[in-house]
């Protein structure tokens, strides 16, 4: 995170907040601090204006001290799917208690200390009865296929249905 200018042009990183993701201890600061999950996009600047995106990342920031990490896009888009604030906010400590980045969540053991709101209940399935077809829409005068109101012409044979 950081990036370099000279005269008002160059390379800098622009920051922008997506999610928050509670109050947790700063591993940088050691203060107990409200993190969020960002979107860094490293832009190059010409006369301080962000032009050209170079690069595309997330992080999770201590919004205390403005440290954090880096993150994977599966680990971003896991936090983003959390309905409440994540146990675990750092993809090094996640993988360390089951996150694997390939399944995209927890191993089974972890999952249900992890994400409650992914446990399901079971419930009795129920038949569905099946429902007559709609006959709505023109009815060709040559052949006798139906189509949709909004067809000029008949999808079968060609006929002026207007």
């Amino acid at each position: 995170m950081g990036g370099f200018r000279v005269n008002g042009c160059g390379v800098t990183d622009h920051f922008k907040k997506i999610k928050s993701l509670g109050t947790h201890v700063c591993p940088d600061c050691k203060n107990p601090a409200e993190f969020f999950l960002e979107e860094v996009k490293q832009k190059i600047d010409i006369i301080f204006i962000p032009t050209l995106t170079l690069k595309s990342q997330y992080a999770v920031m201590c919004k205390k001290c403005r440290r954090g990490s880096f993150c994977s896009t599966e680990w971003a888009g896991y936090l983003l799917r959390q309905t409440e604030d994540p146990k675990v906010i750092f993809e090094s400590d996640a993988e360390a208690k089951g996150w694997s980045k390939e399944f995209g969540g927890f191993s089974s053991r972890e999952r249900q200390a992890e994400e409650p709101s992914l446990q399901m209940t079971a419930k009795p399935l129920q038949a569905v009865q099946p429902q007559e077809p709609v006959q709505s829409g023109k009815v060709c005068p040559k052949c006798g296929n139906r189509a949709e109101t909004a067809v000029l012409f008949c999808p079968r044979c060609g006929t002026w249905m207007g």
